[in-house]
């Protein structure tokens, strides 16, 4: 799984599918996160990535549809490895969003990279999903507090929903 450097080799599965349908099996398997979110966050992102299957089958389809996200999906940049990277953003502008972005970060403790690949590729592997649509999941995950620094939405429950909101309100 991993290069001798440490890093993720990358994910590769021309055969992968993209799910459409939320496997309840799954959601039923793992309820109890729900209640205790703070308690297991990997299988709480699970379980929020199994509740928005449908949805995120129908952004995956548009992003493919336009040229633009098709150019994304060829070129699958890194867009993780600039938001971890504090000098780089350290040295934006006040009032940019990447110094807004890094201010929600440092305000809050918190890591950009908190789910990253290695939370997300298990999930993935377990799926089947295509290398299209595991980059796409890694690509919005790692934009999901980038909303946060723009929408002003804190990191506590209600800002996750307003959050969660706001995106639907954009995407669908």
């Amino acid at each position: 799984m991993t290069k001798s450097t440490g890093q993720l080799v990358p994910y590769t599965n021309p055969g992968g599918v993209v799910p459409e349908r939320v496997n309840w099996r799954e959601l039923l398997s793992t309820w109890r996160t729900l209640f205790e979110p703070g308690k297991d966050l990997v299988r709480l992102y699970e379980n929020f990535v199994v509740i928005s299957t449908p949805a995120m089958a129908r952004t995956y389809h548009r992003i493919r549809s336009h040229p633009h996200g098709r150019r994304i999906f060829r070129d699958k940049p890194d867009i993780l490895a600039l938001l971890e990277n504090d000098d780089y953003l350290a040295s934006l502008p006040v009032g940019s969003v990447g110094h807004a972005f890094r201010s929600f970060l440092t305000t809050n403790r918190l890591d950009a990279g908190v789910y990253s690949e290695a939370v997300i590729r298990p999930i993935a592997e377990k799926n089947n999903w295509s290398e299209d649509y595991y980059y796409m999941v890694v690509r919005g995950t790692a934009l999901h507090d980038v909303l946060h620094a723009i929408t002003g939405y804190g990191p506590d429950a209600a800002g996750e929903a307003l959050a969660l909101g706001f995106y639907c309100g954009q995407t669908e």
